[in-house]
């Protein structure tokens, strides 16, 4: 036990001082002990330090705090008198809502005493008065109005409201609230001509730049992404063209190949001896000609044409003929693990696979020589589309030719080409 440690009979002395009666025996000064208080019949749980500078329960203590600061009925009622407020509602604490009416807009509000004797009256005058203290009066609005030659059309109230107006430059009719012309937005249809006229680039600078193209401008420039009209330096052709393409790098697409004057075209093919019987619509589709050697019926391509020359099948003096007998042929190389399909009139051309290492799978023979070329069209479309399977030897790997009609064997036995190549066959 320490020196200086009170008695129980001590302590008791101090609780009771302030007319609290322990419940429980005392440990140490530092140590809650229960008590009950002999003025409120409150249970309490004080410390004897506590105890020693405390004048009564801390809970009589609250009321006694509480009732020395607490509001009469007279000032109560100065506070509402001044406020324009009457009460309704009975008065509990500072903090506590009270139900009032406004005596100025007649409104049910619900202030506290504290707000009310800050100077926070009726939330909804104070709203009207801060409103009509940030209008902006309507004199004012009308002559800004005014001066952003904006002519209003309907009756001003505030700066949110939206009026119909009329622009006095471009003679258009919409809607504007003040606030908005305030922040810099007048006339959309006059904005968007003003950047547009911002954003457009100098007629000179559009000319050098096509000239350094190879084209020369023709009249007024358009809109960068619209067409304008343009001469082309070399080839002296009109050509319509947007100012966006020409700054990534084009030029006329009649000199750079990637178009065909229709005329040229059928100019080209009469040169050949080929006699167009049909429009030409563009360079990769078939163009039903009229061979004007062997009066026969051909359907080119142009690009083909301009590309290895000639153009009648018939006529052709090289490759495959159709005018004569003809075979389809099955071959197979170990070395590259690869079959070829091919097409021929004479049988020497197997025997130049048979010399590179190619073994003859098999073979069919037409009398009509129309048959074998589109025969083998078919067979290879379905072997790279439905199969997936593209040419599997390179040209320098063939020199003897044919390496684009090849396609891989792994995995693909030779009874399931056989048996498409058949029913092709059958199908034809």
């Amino acid at each position: 036990m320490a020196w200086n440690k009170l008695s129980e009979k001590e302590a008791d002395k101090f609780f009771l001082r302030i007319n609290l009666k322990p419940l429980e025996p005392y440990k140490s000064s530092g140590t809650p002990r229960k008590c009950i208080c002999l003025t409120c019949r409150s249970i309490v749980y004080p410390r004897l330090g506590d105890v020693k500078k405390a004048k009564t329960c801390v809970k009589c203590q609250g009321r006694n705090t509480g009732k020395s600061i607490r509001l009469s009925h007279k000032e109560i009622s100065e506070t509402a008198k001044l406020m324009n407020v009457k009460l309704l509602g009975s008065y509990v604490n500072n903090r506590t809502p009270i139900e009032a009416k406004c005596l100025v807009c007649k409104n049910l509000i619900y202030p506290t005493i504290g707000r009310l004797r800050s100077g926070m009256g009726c939330i909804h005058c104070g709203r009207i008065k801060v409103a009509q203290k940030r209008l902006i009066p309507r004199e004012i609005a009308l002559r800004d109005f005014e001066i952003a030659r904006l002519k209003v059309l309907s009756e001003y109230r505030n700066s949110h409201q939206r009026l119909k107006v009329k622009c006095l430059i471009c003679k258009k009719i919409s809607t504007k609230t003040y606030h908005d012309l305030k922040s810099g937005r007048r006339c959309y249809t006059c904005g968007r001509a003003a950047t547009a006229k911002k954003r457009r680039l100098n007629p000179e600078y559009i000319r050098a730049v096509s000239i350094k193209q190879g084209l020369e401008l023709i009249g007024e420039p358009q809109p960068v992404r619209r067409n304008s009209r343009f001469r082309c330096l070399r080839c002296e052709r009109i050509i319509h063209m947007t100012f966006v393409s020409i700054q990534k790098g084009s030029s006329c697409r009649f000199c750079s190949r990637t178009e065909v004057d229709p005329k040229e075209a059928v100019r080209y093919m009469l040169k050949h001896k080929l006699k167009p019987l049909e429009q030409y619509t563009k360079s990769i589709s078939k163009w039903k000609c009229q061979c004007l050697v062997c009066k026969n019926i051909v359907y080119p391509t142009y690009n083909r044409v301009t590309t290895f020359g000639g153009g009648c099948s018939y006529c052709r003096s090289a490759g495959y003929n159709p005018s004569f007998e003809g075979y389809v042929y099955l071959i197979y190389s170990a070395k590259f693990d690869s079959y070829k399909l091919g097409i021929s009139n004479i049988k020497a051309r197997l025997r130049v696979h048979e010399l590179k290492g190619w073994n003859l799978v098999s073979r069919w023979d037409f009398s009509d020589g129309r048959r074998p070329p589109e025969l083998e069209e078919r067979i290879l479309e379905h072997i790279r589309i439905r199969w997936g399977l593209p040419w599997s030897v390179e040209a320098n790997e063939m020199p003897q030719g044919g390496h684009t009609e090849t396609f891989s064997a792994i995995d693909l036995p030779k009874s399931k080409v056989l048996r498409l190549i058949n029913s092709q066959i059958a199908g034809i």
